[in-house]
């Protein structure tokens, strides 16, 4: 019995990795992931227009591009290509707005090393990064 538990718990650790959705953050394709969180978190508002650039999975909002940190649980639909949330999904082109906040990379102490470089990578001419507030829901304005 207790080898059965130990040898579930060792596939569910694996399948995390794998998904790249874990506690502390991670990856889904070019979709970059928050840890999972209670909703708290910056009052400011996110916002803007999915686009996929190259590799990079971003939010234009008025003329400003920012590679984007999205709540734990987003997923990833490589054709079409959209992002999946528990409440929906947002084709490239949709628009979304949320809790949360902008941040240089360098300030994304809380994500794990390669979700924080993969969204260095990404910057525009702000330096900056889009971040939902862990845990929240995302609204999708337009499809």
């Amino acid at each position: 019995m207790e080898l059965k538990r130990w040898a579930a718990g060792c596939l569910c650790i694996a399948a995390a990795s794998i998904a790249g959705c874990g506690a502390t953050g991670g990856f889904d394709g070019p979709v970059l992931t928050s840890g999972r969180g209670s909703g708290g978190g910056d009052d400011a508002e996110v916002k803007g227009t999915v686009i996929l650039e190259d590799e990079c999975l971003m939010l234009q909002f008025e003329d400003n591009r920012y590679p984007v940190v999205w709540p734990a649980g987003t997923r990833w639909q490589p054709e079409p290509p959209a992002v999946l949330f528990a409440s929906g999904t947002v084709p490239i082109g949709g628009e979304v707005y949320g809790g949360g906040g902008y941040y240089s990379a360098e300030h994304l102490v809380s994500l794990p090393d390669e979700v924080t470089e993969a969204a260095a990578a990404c910057v525009g001419p702000t330096g900056e990064v889009a971040v939902f507030n862990p845990g929240s829901e995302v609204t999708i304005t337009s499809q």
